[in-house]
């Protein structure tokens, strides 16, 4: 047997006790979207590890791995790569895949 609260359910163990399940609350089915292409390197989104790194950094894997990987608070903050160290990151992936 279970409760319904409005954002979690009370799942009785039928001794009296039991447990809260929170639930997911989806806003917006688009927001869980990916696109075909990377929005920094625009390089196209090919596994599921693309998907889950655009769901959370708004970039592919290869991105996610080259500029926000061990320093994510200074892509939170607004940070994106550019200039001459962007233009050999995107070389280098011409070449290498």
């Amino acid at each position: 047997m279970s409760n319904n609260n409005e954002n979690r359910t009370w799942v009785d163990i039928g001794d009296g006790t039991g447990y809260w399940i929170e639930r997911k609350m989806r806003s917006n089915k688009d927001e869980y979207k990916t696109p075909t292409s990377c929005s920094v390197c625009h390089f196209m989104m090919t596994n599921n590890l693309d998907a889950t790194s655009y769901l959370k950094f708004k970039c592919c894997v290869q991105c996610y791995i080259q500029f926000i990987e061990g320093r994510p608070d200074r892509w939170n903050e607004g940070w994106r790569p550019e200039g001459e160290e962007f233009v050999r990151y995107i070389e280098k992936r011409k070449k290498f895949g």
